[in-house]
């Protein structure tokens, strides 16, 4: 658990280092049918990190999914569920690459936000974003050239050398990718 809210503490550090071309929805217009927002993934990263909860209320629980709705141009008055959910998966499908956290205790520099939010004791933002909002998470992270699949083969095997009980957890998150 602890290591999995340490990955999510390294995702909102990676979420700071975006360029400026990473910063608006302007380009997604056409196939995310988006307005101008900024997409402010160091905020992610970090609320991702620090469990905070909800400003909005339901349908959400956290702070993270607040930001992730205003990036993906949710309506929470106009959009039915499944327009939330298409709207959040090209968002996320669009910027996933570029959405980095980075901090100390966190082994992957510039990493994706689900290894870091993993890494930082909070597997459930993993099946959050999966199970909610049926996010992608097998590609390759830039920044290691793994999988999160793999990442977390190599994190597990890692701590069974040291003995961590964060093993558990992350056996977990593996085995939904069998």
């Amino acid at each position: 658990m602890k290591k999995q809210i340490v990955l999510l503490h390294l995702f909102t550090i990676l979420f700071y280092n975006v360029s400026p071309a990473q910063t608006s929805n302007k380009a997604n217009n056409e196939d995310c049918d988006c307005v101008e927002v900024p997409v402010d993934f160091a905020k992610l990263c970090s609320y991702s990190k620090d469990k905070k909860r909800s400003e909005v209320g339901p349908p959400f629980t956290f702070l993270f999914e607040d930001i992730l709705a205003k990036m993906a141009c949710v309506d929470l008055k106009k959009d039915s569920k499944e327009t939330m959910i298409r709207k959040i998966n090209c968002m996320w499908n669009k910027y996933r690459t570029k959405c980095k956290c980075d901090s100390l205790g966190f082994g992957v520099p510039n990493g994706n936000i689900a290894k870091y939010v993993i890494n930082f004791n909070f597997p459930d933002w993993y099946f959050i974003m999966k199970d909610n909002y049926g996010l992608d998470f097998n590609y390759i992270d830039p920044a290691d050239g793994k999988t999160l699949y793999e990442w977390l083969k190599q994190e597990i095997s890692k701590t069974y050398m040291y003995g961590s009980g964060k093993i558990r957890e992350m056996q977990e998150i593996n085995d939904d990718f069998k």
